[in-house]
Order: C-alpha cells, then sequence, then structure tokens
C-alpha cells in the first residue's frame, strides 16, 4: 500500500525570489536555511493517504553555471553517491526549456534548441534519481512516500554536490508534487469531482453541470 503526505509543520522550499531568500550552504556540508517568502496558505494537519495520487515528486536546486559539469565526467561526485545511487548513464538535455514544452514543440523547432550534458545516478530499484547539470541538481522519484525519506535521498545528493564542487549558493528552489487523480483507482466512480477536488484546482471540473463532458484537460506550468 502506497501513502503520501500533506505537510504544513515544516518550511518546503519554493522558489526564491530575492537573493537574501536563497539557502546558504556551508563548506564542508549541506545545511539549508529555509529563509523563503510567506505563501498565503493556511495551516493543516499532516495526512497520510492510503492510496497515493502522486504520479512524480521532483525537487530542483539550481546553482550559478560551473562549466567543470560536462566538460568532464564528475568522478568524485559519482564516488560520493555510488553506494545509493549506483546506475550512471550521461544524456543530453535541452537547456532552459522545461520537457513539458519540448515535447509540444515542432521537431524542426527542438532540434535547434540548445543542449547541455546531464547526468543521472538511479537507486538500484529505480525507486529515485538525481540529475547533475552545469546549472542544476535535481531529485526526482515516481515512488515518494514519505517527506523523511525523500529529504535523506535529496541530503546524501547535496552532499556529494558540495563535496566535488563546492557550490556557493543556489539561485533558486523548486519542490515540484504532480498528481495524477483516478476515480477507478480510488473506487470512486460515482462520486463527483467537485467532492474530491478542492475547488481552487478544481477548475471546469467544480461544477458538476459540465464536468462529466470534460473528456482531458491538460496543463503545462512554467
Amino acid at each position: 500500500m502506497c501513502h503520501c503526505e500533506e505537510r504544513s509543520d515544516e518550511a518546503i522550499p519554493i522558489t526564491a525570489r530575492r537573493l537574501q531568500d536563497v539557502p546558504d550552504v556551508s563548506s564542508n556540508t549541506v545545511k539549508i536555511d529555509w529563509r523563503v517568502l510567506p505563501m498565503p496558505v493556511p495551516d493543516s494537519a499532516r495526512v497520510v493517504y492510503e492510496k497515493n495520487p502522486l504520479a512524480e515528486v521532483i525537487c530542483q536546486l539550481r546553482y550559478p553555471t560551473i562549466f567543470r559539469i560536462g566538460a568532464e565526467a564528475p568522478v568524485q561526485f559519482q564516488e560520493t553517491i555510488k553506494a545509493h545511487f549506483p546506475i550512471a548513464q550521461q544524456k543530453q538535455i535541452v537547456s532552459q526549456v522545461p520537457p513539458e514544452l519540448v515535447s509540444l514543440l515542432p521537431d524542426a523547432v527542438s532540434r535547434n534548441l540548445p543542449v547541455i550534458s546531464a547526468f543521472d545516478f538511479t537507486t538500484r530499484d529505480g525507486a529515485c534519481t538525481v540529475t547533475l547539470t552545469r546549472d542544476f541538481l535535481a531529485l526526482a522519484t515516481k515512488r515518494y512516500e514519505r517527506w523523511e525519506w525523500f529529504q535523506e535521498n535529496l541530503r546524501i545528493a547535496l552532499d556529494a554536490l558540495q563535496k566535488a564542487f563546492s557550490v556557493p549558493f543556489f539561485v533558486r528552489v523548486g519542490l515540484r508534487y504532480q498528481n495524477v487523480i483516478s476515480r477507478s483507482s480510488l473506487e470512486m466512480e460515482q462520486v463527483s469531482w467537485s467532492l474530491l477536488l478542492n475547488h481552487c484546482v478544481a477548475g471546469e471540473l467544480a461544477d458538476d453541470n459540465v464536468a462529466e463532458d470534460v473528456r482531458e484537460r491538460f496543463v503545462v506550468s512554467m
């Protein structure tokens, strides 16, 4: 049985909009001070769901460009994390453009976008992947269960980053939870969307008069 959670008792990293809001990183180990701008989100109790609606969770930390990453193999980084992330792979990705947007572009356009080298390091069971590039470090999983487990994997990756490249600071920290709500998976086919989703995010699904006629809703966030 899978579980997921809502968290409100601890600070969650969000995109920093001012330099003083960017997390500080020490020289020996990673100690992040989550000084983030307040968001108008009400407090709520922590909830663990029996059926997990999360399709993917990604935390990405951007830093000033390190040209050494990509110009040479990140050997020291790999040596530090290979006990936890033993499967390594190098690939090319489009720089500064979200993959969701790239997939929507015509081939003639996408072929001309600038690419950079990226290095993936994955756990033996495939549950978690660390991606390292010259501009960012990311941790992604499609098997999220609890924040503490995700946080520990992120700490391992950040410690390796700091040991190998001594990142001075982060310019952006993002944490994204991607949910896929399937009424059939929840055995709630007869329950209206307006009862399952908060009206703030439900959009047209919040209206029972039109919800059942909606066949697909596709949203790309930039």
